[in-house]
């Protein structure tokens, strides 16, 4: 099973950056990032900018690792964020669902407002 599918279900907390002790949604992607990729991301997210590029395209050019952003109270501000499995499927974690959930791109598609790509 994939690494990132593992972390389904794992409890959400503000503030929180490992399975042991919940997630919020920075938390997930900085923990994953790291695990599946070896890079650490500050844990500030605004700085995260220097780590990636935003990429333009379609849903189809999203690939595994791309971080998606979304500006769901303060326009050009990420106040949520949640990381691809694949052009099809992203993993994040929101206080609304209570824990780390895998749902599909095409659900969201019209809020995600960037799409980060890590340099590695």
């Amino acid at each position: 099973m994939d690494f990132m599918q593992e972390l389904v279900g794992v409890s959400y907390k503000d503030g929180g950056m490992s399975p042991k002790e919940g997630f919020d949604c920075f938390g997930l992607v900085r923990w994953v990032v790291r695990e599946g990729l070896g890079i650490i991301l500050p844990e500030n997210a605004l700085a995260w900018r220097k780590y990636g590029e935003v990429i333009e395209g379609r849903p189809k050019d999203i690939r595994r690792y791309d971080l998606l952003f979304f500006y769901l109270l303060i326009p050009d501000v990420a106040t949520h964020v949640g990381i691809a499995n694949s052009y099809k499927d992203f993993t994040h974690a929101g206080s609304t669902f209570g824990a780390v959930v895998c749902e599909p791109i095409s659900k969201y598609i019209e809020y995600i407002k960037a799409v980060g790509r890590i340099k590695t």
